[in-house]
């Protein structure tokens, strides 16, 4: 029984092999993140070689990974740059009714439903740039027809997305903890969380046009 457990083809095999995946993915991503700007190229590589190991079960990881960076290069700039100039603004305007307490509901409501919008569309949008080669009007378009569709998957999927963040600024401990954990595995594993939940809702989504 153990012997099995430590075969090329066995459970411990796997499960340090997967481990390793993710050690390399997590690299990747920081390392081809570091300009800033190339944030969301990296994104969409790091969803292409997730989607791979789901589906295809990749071992090539930094080919993949290298590929689909440079092949997606240029639209996921321009929607990283997009969404870094809204998000900026929103942050802008949050702080601006937070300081002078301009607490109006309708302006609450507002920018508390263009900040789900724009949160949505950007857990959405470089998962969509690696598996389609559609305009960045076309984009937008189909993603906003998902998030009408499907609204209740798009906020649980938010959760997740930041939840390790909320984790984090809990205490400084678990900020200092999550950090760490973000230098080697945190980022790739939410990576591959988040594919998982994002294959199925867009798998549905093609099976239902087709």
């Amino acid at each position: 029984m153990i012997e099995n457990i430590f075969r090329i083809d066995g459970l411990f095999y796997r499960v340090m092999m997967k481990i390793w995946h993710l050690l390399l993915l997590n690299f990747l991503i920081l390392i081809f993140s570091l300009p800033l700007v190339t944030i969301g190229a990296a994104q969409t590589a790091g969803f292409t070689v997730t989607t791979r190991m789901i589906t295809k079960n990749e071992t090539h990881l930094t080919t993949t990974f290298i590929s689909s960076f440079k092949k997606n290069f240029k639209q996921s700039t321009i929607v990283w740059g997009i969404l870094l100039i809204i998000s900026s603004i929103l942050i802008i305007n949050w702080n601006y009714v937070i300081h002078f307490q301009q607490l109006h509901s309708w302006l609450i409501v507002g920018l508390g439903l263009v900040t789900l919008l724009v949160m949505n569309i950007s857990q959405y949008a470089f998962f969509y740039l690696s598996r389609f080669d559609d305009s960045l009007k076309q984009m937008l378009r189909n993603l906003l027809k998902l998030l009408l569709r499907y609204p209740i998957s798009s906020l649980f999927l938010i959760g997740v997305w930041l939840a390790p963040i909320f984790v984090m600024v809990l205490s400084p401990y678990a900020f200092v903890f999550g950090m760490y954990m973000s230098c080697f595995l945190g980022i790739s594993f939410i990576h591959l969380l988040r594919t998982y939940l994002l294959l199925a809702i867009f798998d549905k989504v093609v099976k239902q046009t087709n």
